[in-house]
């Protein structure tokens, strides 16, 4: 029986975009801070599942899986590394999708008037944002909001660099 089941498999790995050491050091930066949020989380799970659940989004390890998943996904395409493109476009995209997730959280807890305290971890207090799991409390507001946008943009002119890059990569493989 043929070893790839009758398919052809063209997945492979190509080099990343061709940015100069400025460029991959800043984007560089985006993947560290998305893989630091998601390994926060997972190490404080039960913290990080708890502000889902007070805020209403059930069922809660669910929510918090997807995020962490999202994240991890999302940074492995902003280091110097060779990854396919089918690859590297889902993660681009997981990106988008956490990046977008945790703004629109920001914007959703900070228009809320009034905060409720609940038991989170056998402590009364106001849920947190979650960013960084239980090891970064920060109440809901305008320093959120600010921090979820400037995740959220960065995010997309890291995108926008890389496409740029990515297509001065393949014009250049083009010509050989």
């Amino acid at each position: 029986m043929d070893e790839n089941l009758g398919m052809d498999w063209p997945v492979k790995a190509e080099k990343p975009p061709a940015l100069s050491s400025a460029h991959w050091a800043w984007i560089s930066l985006i993947g560290l801070t998305l893989a630091s949020m998601a390994l926060a989380q997972l190490v404080s799970f039960s913290s990080f599942t708890g502000t889902f659940e007070a805020e209403g989004l059930h069922p809660a390890k669910f929510w918090g899986a997807l995020v962490v998943a999202a994240e991890l996904w999302g940074a492995a395409g902003f280091f110097k590394i060779s990854l396919s493109r089918g690859f590297r476009k889902i993660s681009n995209f997981m990106a988008l999708l956490a990046g977008g997730f945790w703004a629109f959280e920001a914007f959703r807890l900070a228009s809320q008037t009034v905060y409720v305290e609940v038991l989170i971890n056998n402590h009364y207090r106001a849920p947190g944002l979650g960013f960084f799991g239980g090891y970064l409390y920060q109440l809901p507001g305008f320093a959120g909001v600010v921090e979820a946008v400037v995740l959220i943009l960065l995010i997309i002119s890291a995108l926008q660099v890389m496409e740029a890059g990515a297509k001065v990569t393949s014009t250049k493989r083009k010509r050989r």
